[in-house]
């Protein structure tokens, strides 16, 4: 199953513009079909057919805690593919944050070429890492990029008169680009969260329990309807 979806992209679209990616998904799908391997075959048949080997070596590196760099290092060697960590780690890309990257996004990052973008982007959907963005609207700010792992800045977004949650939510990209915010990663994470907030408070997703009975942190005399707990980050 993981053959097929690493490379339908080219099966699927006869009619998309020839070229390395297309020719080399087409020799792959023949080979498979009928034994006969092209002079391609070696190269994207061991990609494909270790897909499931890598994914669970990704998991396994997770599990034990290795440095989100180490991992991502570690997956695009295992695609023959490690030259491009480098701009991964220097664009402040995290693994879950890598995972929900978009063609786009890949371009931006400086991968040019159009077949590995379409790999690299069947091979993060395999991956299927949590985003581990927070289910629940944190009381503060501060909170807020604590849980995001980006703590640092923190000043320019008070400098700029952002000082709640529900302040950062106006916030677009080129709003980031302008106080300062300009590793990639680091804005495309901030902006998944714009959206999950975005989402709890219009209903699109449940809040966990972390956020939601936190009684502890209201204020003796303090009134939170759950609209105020909602709305207006009593929680």
């Amino acid at each position: 199953q993981g053959i097929d979806m690493t490379q339908s992209p080219g099966r699927d679209s006869p009619g998309s513009s020839s070229g390395s990616a297309g020719s080399g998904s087409r020799h792959s799908s023949a080979s498979l079909d009928s034994g006969r391997a092209s002079g391609r075959m070696p190269h994207h048949h061991h990609a494909a057919c270790h897909c499931g080997d890598t994914v669970d070596r990704v998991r396994a590196m997770i599990a034990q805690g290795l440095p989100d760099p180490d991992i991502i290092h570690a997956w695009l060697a295992d695609l023959q593919m490690e030259e491009y960590a480098r701009l991964f780690i220097e664009a402040g890309y995290d693994l879950p944050t890598v995972t929900r990257m978009t063609p786009e996004d890949l371009t931006a990052v400086g991968i040019k070429k159009p077949n590995h973008r379409k790999r690299l982007k069947a091979e993060l959907a395999n991956l299927n890492v949590p985003d581990n963005l927070p289910d629940y609207i944190p009381g503060s700010l501060e909170e807020w990029l604590r849980l995001l792992r980006l703590e640092e800045y923190g000043p320019a977004l008070v400098a700029q008169g952002y000082r709640t949650v529900h302040d950062v939510t106006q916030l677009a990209w080129e709003d980031l680009e302008d106080m300062g915010i300009v590793r990639l990663g680091h804005q495309k994470k901030i902006l998944l969260a714009i959206k999950r907030v975005k989402d709890i408070r219009a209903g699109k997703r449940s809040i966990s329990n972390q956020g939601s009975l936190d009684f502890t942190r209201i204020q003796p005399g303090q009134v939170c309807t759950i609209d105020k707990l909602l709305l207006l980050n009593c929680l």
